[in-house]
This record gives structure tokens, C-alpha cells and sequence, in this order.
């Protein structure tokens, strides 16, 4: 996707309504109104409406700058989600690095590489179990009781 140079961009609308717009158009409808009626036959219908005490005047008003307004809060808000964007990209790419640098440190460091424990055939052909124990590190015993509790005696 593109990115758009916001601040570039001119902030006065290119389309404009024509002058009386507003007066034509009411009097295309007032004139297809009382088209309709000539055209029916019979008095039986609607209510008649007085169209001619009717006043021609817009019963709403755009506020004078809404248009500016609008612009700039729309301006506005794409700058915070483009800001929001760009830092959730950061922390993907930092969650992604440490992830990968948490893997490369058990990759070249596992876990238990340093400690000289036995296996269990070589304990069981010990002639003393207490001769093993006591050449052993409070680690090793450590990771020892551990693997007893997983194996079982």
C-alpha cells in the first residue's frame, strides 16, 4: 500500500454546489407535485397540500467551517492510526528478536550441559550409592532428586 503525503495535499474542497441549487430544486418538485395532481382523475386521494404557503427557505444550515473541521479531524485521526500502526510494527519486530535471540541462547547454551549427572545404569553398578552421592554437587543432587521424583526409585 502507498502512503499518502497528507500534508501535501490542499485542504479546500474541489467541488461546490451551484448558486441556486437549493431554489431550482425546490421548484422541480412543486412543479412534479402539482403535475401529480392534475393528473388524477378523481378527488378521492391524499390531503391536499397548500404548497404555495410553504416557505422556500433550507430549514438546516451547515455550521460555516464544518467543512475544515472535518477535514482536519480526519487528518488528524489518520496521523494517530498511522503513529499506532507504525508502533505495533515495532513491537512485533522486538518480540520477534527476542524470540529468536531467546532460541539461539538454548541452542548454544542448553540447559543441564555444565552438570555431570550419571544415568541410571551407571548408578545402579555403583558399588556404593553413598560413594555417589557424596562426589556429588549440591546442583547435581539438585537435578538428581528431580529426575527420581519424574522416574521413580
Amino acid at each position: 500500500m502507498n502512503e499518502f503525503d497528507l500534508e501535501s495535499l490542499s485542504r479546500e474542497m474541489p467541488f461546490r454546489m451551484p448558486e441556486h441549487f437549493m431554489d431550482e430544486m425546490t421548484e422541480k418538485v412543486v412543479s412534479q407535485i402539482s403535475r401529480e395532481r392534475q393528473h388524477q382523475s378523481d378527488g378521492v386521494g391524499p390531503k391536499e397540500l397548500d404548497l404555495e404557503s410553504l416557505s422556500r427557505e433550507m430549514p438546516f444550515r451547515m455550521p460555516e467551517h464544518f467543512i475544515d473541521e472535518m477535514t482536519e479531524s480526519v487528518v488528524s485521526r489518520i496521523s494517530r492510526e498511522r503513529r499506532r500502526h507504525t508502533e505495533r510494527r515495532l513491537y512485533a519486530w522486538f518480540a520477534g528478536a527476542a524470540s529468536v535471540a531467546a532460541v539461539a541462547v538454548l541452542l548454544l547454551h542448553p540447559f543441564g550441559s555444565s552438570l555431570n549427572v550419571p544415568d541410571y545404569d551407571s548408578i545402579s553398578q555403583c558399588a556404593s550409592i553413598d560413594e555417589l552421592f557424596q562426589n556429588m554437587s549440591s546442583e547435581e543432587l539438585g537435578l538428581y532428586s528431580m529426575m527420581s521424583n519424574y522416574y521413580g526409585d
